[in-house]
């Protein structure tokens, strides 16, 4: 028997701070295809404390590995793997390692069902929603704590001075309870799970709106992890789940967008949907001769501020030059591709 077409597509990538010689993030994505399970694990190491980079390696293996192998409901088995994987990075014994803690974000998407399970430990993310929309599943597990040198606290302008402090990790001393809960996750939601090298800065849900209006995702997504790396000092880890369910009426939408020069967003289109449905658009006028059909499309793009991929503008450039009628399409095409080179 084939297996089913494959409805989702994941984006996984970390950054290490500039400087450092190892990553303090890690991250897993694992596929049970069997059971129709896709585990998504971010694990962020402290790394004020030793082997920050061990501690989240030892979460996330440790999390794939029991998770798999242990029996019961999704449920009993997210708990069980966060369980074991905070008895393995406290029985760590090594003198140099001794100590280690990390975040956890954990969740689990039966791909069957329109729902998530999500487990959270200190304060990596998990965001869920449309693109124009993301919200924060989790709680972080911090708070404000007075800064002291010396034993004083510090002061600022008069001021005590308060920094954020994390107070569940997987590795402390005292006993952690874990609390799985679920979600509802539609087809057109993205699933994130992102270390605070990524949250620090709120404005990403921003940047992750406007990302989904191009087509050359992975490119974008990458760039987004760099920059707030660098922005935020800190290792920096995303990890994206979007499903990609075909609706049959998304095209008849899509068209009557196009005809009416009407903004697809209000008709709960994807800018990543739209892309997709021009450039097949694109190519089939091209190929009947349609080129006023072609700018027609083109301008749609311009005025809703759709970026197509500088491999797919090449490519198409070269099928127009291949025609040899358009000079205009072609001076056109050039210009978007020197737009897309930054």
């Amino acid at each position: 028997m084939n297996s089913p077409e494959k409805t989702f597509d994941i984006f996984s990538y970390s950054v290490t701070k500039a400087g450092k010689d190892k990553c303090g993030d890690a991250f897993a994505v694992q596929e049970l295809m069997e059971e129709h399970l896709v585990m998504l694990v971010v694990a962020d190491g402290v790394s004020s404390l030793p082997c920050d980079w061990l501690a989240s390696k030892t979460a996330c293996e440790t999390v794939v590995t029991v998770f798999t192998k242990t029996e019961g409901s999704i449920s009993e088995r997210m708990k069980m793997a966060a369980s074991k994987a905070n008895n393995a990075i406290k029985s760590t014994v090594d003198g140099s390692c001794k100590g280690m803690m990390t975040s956890l974000s954990l969740a689990v998407w039966q791909t069957t069902e329109d729902k998530i399970h999500f487990l959270n430990v200190g304060d990596s993310r998990i965001y869920i929603g449309t693109e124009a929309d993301l919200e924060q599943l989790t709680v972080d597990d911090t708070m404000n704590v007075l800064v002291k040198r010396g034993g004083e606290v510090l002061l600022n302008a008069g001021m005590p001075v308060f920094m954020r402090g994390v107070t569940r990790s997987l590795g402390q001393g005292d006993p952690l309870a874990y609390e799985v809960e679920t979600h509802e996750f539609s087809s057109k939601d993205l699933l994130v799970l992102v270390s605070d090298g990524i949250c620090k800065n709120e404005a990403f849900t921003s940047d992750i709106k406007n990302i989904f209006s191009r087509s050359n995702l992975t490119e974008q997504l990458t760039q987004l992890v760099r920059i707030n790396s660098e922005k935020n000092k800190d290792d920096a880890t995303l990890i994206v789940l979007w499903r990609t369910e075909k609706d049959e009426n998304l095209r008849t939408i899509y068209e009557e967008c196009i005809s009416a020069k009407a903004d697809f967003r209000e008709k709960n289109l994807s800018g990543q949907n739209v892309i997709e449905f021009l450039q097949d658009d694109m190519l089939d006028k091209l190929s009947r001769n349609l080129n006023e059909k072609v700018n027609d499309l083109l301008d749609y793009a311009d005025q809703f501020n759709l970026k197509f991929s500088r491999a797919f503008l090449s490519d198409f450039l070269s099928l127009v030059i291949k025609q040899g009628t358009e000079r205009n399409l072609v001076f056109r095409l050039r210009e978007l591709i020197k737009s897309t080179a930054s």
